[in-house]
């Protein structure tokens, strides 16, 4: 960075409007672009450098595998109104590079969506003071250290787990990107083991069955989940029931009649629930009774004809059995699609809860669900 100053003292009390640079080199020049950072006007009077102190992290949220991360910084300073311009935030790289991550004119900043590098452990972030003259002042650092991601974590879910006989369940692998070898337990089936990634499986005799996975990431280190009689095999097939159709329903909000909670369930993709505001938004189905329920389809805003921006990213599914003791059965993070299937172990449940975490793709806080359907076994149908 290279600094010049100009005396315009012979310009006073003339009217500038343009200003060129010429530069030359005595050197053939290997860059096609030179950037102007700042230009400014002075009296020629002295303004005093600013410094800080005590910078510090004081909130961190990571994406789940740990690869982007948001951080608030602060930090204290003696600036005052007749000197202070602006605070510069940097990242500082280990190979000495520093990228400008932006400014802030409080004693604050927020670094919004960072990608973690590869084989990077912890960031450092530098904030430089700039006055009015604009010289850069006393600069402090401060680092945030990112989660082990190294380490392997197994999780899954099933396509559908009410079957009959013969009838083909595909177990979908959601491990984390640090699992890269997989061993699949399936009690009954055929096969009984399995080392894909997402394997095809049924069964020949009724009954429940468990499944249990096991991960290991590139080190050899394993994590494993059981999800105990996840799989129902009957007999006959059934046509799965409905149950939440025209239901009662309640809400945490909605935005009008024509938008309220009911809409949720009544059948149609020409209307919705929506519900606007800050935080996480939920409707709880009352089915009636206690039934036997395996699954819950939604119809997102896209299905409705909204924007797939406007499909729900991240959401919960609770069921219970008497509107007090809650059992989460499904967590859904970055979900794109305007439909969604979400299968789990057969239970008797009578409430279903549904509660939006991120209702939208984006900034949007407002959850669209245009159609929701409990599915599940009735009791009167034969089998288990």
């Amino acid at each position: 960075m290279v600094k010049i100053s100009f005396d315009v003292k012979k310009f006073e009390g003339q009217t500038i409007k343009k200003i060129g640079l010429s530069i030359k080199s005595d050197q053939a020049m290997d860059f096609k672009a030179i950037n102007l950072g700042e230009m400014t006007l002075t009296n020629g009077q002295k303004v005093a450098p600013i410094a800080l102190s005590d910078a510090k992290v004081t909130d961190e949220a990571f994406e789940e595998e740990g690869t982007v991360g948001g951080f608030r910084l602060s930090w204290k300073s003696d600036a005052n109104k007749n000197n202070f311009s602006t605070y510069e935030i940097y990242q500082l790289n280990d190979d000495g590079s520093k990228e400008f991550l932006g400014a802030s004119n409080i004693n604050a900043f927020f670094v919004n969506a960072l990608k973690r590098g590869k084989n990077i452990n912890s960031t450092k972030f530098e904030i430089v003071p700039i006055n009015k003259a604009g010289e850069s002042g006393h600069s402090v650092t401060t680092s945030v250290k990112w989660p082990d991601n190294s380490l392997a974590k197994a999780a899954f879910v099933a396509d559908k787990t009410l079957v009959t006989i013969g009838e083909k369940v595909t177990l979908m692998n959601q491990s984390n990107l640090a699992s890269v070898k997989y061993k699949w337990d399936i009690d009954g089936a055929s096969p009984a083991t399995s080392t894909e990634k997402n394997p095809q499986v049924s069964f020949d005799k009724a009954g429940s069955y468990s499944v249990k996975l096991t991960v290991i990431n590139e080190k050899g280190q394993e994590d494993s989940v059981t999800q105990t009689e996840l799989i129902t095999v009957i007999d006959q097939p059934v046509e799965l029931t409905n149950f939440a159709l025209n239901q009662s329903v309640q809400v945490d909000s909605f935005t009008n009649e024509s938008e309220s909670g009911p809409k949720a369930v009544d059948g149609k993709l020409n209307t919705k629930w929506c519900a606007v505001g800050p935080g996480k938004h939920n409707i709880t189905i009352d089915i009636g009774k206690s039934e036997k329920i395996n699954q819950v389809l939604i119809d997102h805003a896209q299905k409705g004809g909204e924007s797939p921006d406007m499909n729900t990213s991240d959401y919960t599914i609770e069921i219970s059995k008497d509107n007090q003791n809650w059992t989460e059965v499904v967590n859904v993070k970055k979900n794109k699609l305007g439909e969604t299937k979400d299968s789990f172990k057969q239970t008797e449940a009578r409430y279903v809860r549904i509660t939006a975490t991120k209702p939208t793709q984006g900034a949007d806080t407002a959850v669209r669900l245009y159609e929701i359907q409990v599915l599940g076994q009735k009791k009167a149908d034969k089998g288990l």
